[in-house]
């Protein structure tokens, strides 16, 4: 198990860490990680003997867990995918893992490769995406933007806004990106 990312849960201390385990890891797909959190009491005990597993979206083999908020909402790139575009081109999508549902996967372009780094306490998920141009700068017809998006009440996920050549690794509460 690794622990990648850790949150503050609440004023008394305790904390979430997010992070893989092969420990529920299925043989089928070659033992890859799944996505865990841990739930750590104020005083440094662990609530659960075992990780929480978050399991895998069907459209990927792996993925890496890259931002968590304090309510437990955890985002995730693709980091081994299952699914091609129709050329043939593996595509990489990102995911929330939203209480009750799962891994949903973040609207995006028709091409789907997406990137997210960071998601704060309102839900709102920073990241990028693939965009389509035709400037001839870019070959395949495509270019890298920066993005958000929201987690909206009824548990959806917004289309992302596109930041341009802002490419945000994180976000906080006030919506300051990095």
């Amino acid at each position: 198990s690794q622990g990648q990312l850790i949150m503050k849960r609440d004023e008394a201390g305790a904390v979430l860490i997010g992070g893989t385990s092969h420990l529920y890891a299925d043989p089928a797909v070659q033992a890859r990680p799944n996505p865990v959190l841990w739930n750590v009491r104020a005083d440094g005990s662990f609530k659960d003997t075992y990780p929480i597993n978050l399991g895998l979206p069907s459209t990927s083999r792996e993925v890496e867990v890259t931002g968590l908020n304090s309510a437990g909402i955890v985002v995730a790139r693709s980091r081994w995918s299952n699914i091609q575009d129709a050329d043939g081109n593996w595509v990489f999508p990102s995911y929330v893992n939203l209480a009750g549902l799962g891994f949903v996967e973040l609207p995006a372009s028709p091409r789907r490769n997406t990137e997210v780094h960071g998601i704060n306490n309102a839900g709102t998920i920073a990241g990028s995406l693939e965009v389509a141009t035709d400037d001839p700068q870019y070959p395949r017809g495509t270019k890298g933007s920066g993005a958000v998006w929201q987690i909206n009440l009824d548990g959806s996920v917004s289309e992302p806004f596109l930041l341009g050549e802002f490419y945000p690794y994180d976000i906080n509460d006030f919506c300051v990106m990095a």
